[in-house]
């Protein structure tokens, strides 16, 4: 059995069966055992266990992010947050929501863990080398972690070319994201550690490579917003608050309405079993 010291404790000494706990999840994980992760997680629940801790076993993750490694389902994650495990704690230089837009799964359900990550408090501001704005392939999530704090202007860290993530698109020739990332408000003229910015590669890239039709579209959207300048950018910051905003309404219409129909169904209940306990009766 592992002992107290094979685990990384920020809060306290972890006991013998918080770490073996944490273990068995993680050894589950590593094959794939997604039924043996559940009962092993309602098993440490029952016990009232702690694992909410990295575990230097395997190499410091955390049952969450030793899951997500291995793309774990989404009822797997769920059952892990719902048991405590933090959607923020780093491993090495990776957070839940780093692993979570490397994922190379279908973009469905990319879209769906990472919102399923930013519900649970994952921090989405923090990066310790590729911000998560250049890394993520999912247009449908971009307003989501840009709300969540992902800096849009935010540098790589130790990279030979540190880039921001409207540059790195770009140099990608990734039209989608780039159009995605100058509607959440990224700055088309924002300079970068080498006093580039991104008109300057996309003009450099079209001189070199003119047979790159896919390009033009690139062109065209950098120089629209090179004209529009600061008045432009702030139009589409606004816009961008206004398209959230409402997007929280629309969600919070939604939880109202779920509300309604469930105390609907339990009066309808009460009423047709004639309970006295009940709230309505």
């Amino acid at each position: 059995m592992a002992h107290a010291g094979a685990a990384a404790a920020s809060r306290r000494e972890y006991s013998p069966a918080e770490v073996e706990a944490v273990a068995v999840i993680c050894r589950a994980c590593d094959v794939k055992d997604w039924p043996a992760v559940h009962a092993a997680v309602a098993a440490a629940t029952a016990a009232r266990l702690d694992i909410n801790f990295r575990h230097l076993g395997f190499n410091g993750h955390t049952p969450l992010t030793r899951a997500l490694v291995f793309d774990a389902p989404l009822d797997v994650v769920d059952a892990l947050l719902v048991a405590g495990v933090s959607a923020s704690t780093f491993v090495s230089v990776y957070s839940p929501l780093r692993l979570a837009v490397e994922r190379k799964a279908s973009p469905a359900y990319v879209v769906a863990l990472i919102r399923r990550l930013l519900d649970a408090g994952a921090d989405a501001r923090v990066h310790l080398s590729r911000p998560l704005l250049s890394t993520l392939n999912c247009v449908e999530v971009v307003d989501d972690l840009v709300a969540a704090g992902a800096p849009l202007e935010a540098v790589e860290v130790n990279l030979v070319n540190p880039y921001t993530p409207l540059f790195r698109n770009l140099l990608g020739w990734d039209y989608k994201m780039a159009v995605a990332l100058l509607d959440a408000g990224a700055d088309v003229l924002a300079p970068l550690p080498r006093g580039q910015t991104p008109v300057d590669l996309i003009r450099r890239r079209v001189a070199k490579f003119p047979e790159m039709v896919k390009g033009a579209p690139l062109v065209e959207m950098v120089e629209a917003a090179v004209a529009e300048g600061a008045a432009g950018l702030a139009r589409r910051k606004a816009g961008f608050v206004a398209r959230w905003a409402w997007k929280r309404r629309r969600l919070a219409v939604a939880a109202w309405q779920w509300a309604v129909e469930l105390a609907a169904a339990e009066y309808e209940e009460a009423v047709a079993g004639g309970s006295r306990s009940s709230m309505w009766v």
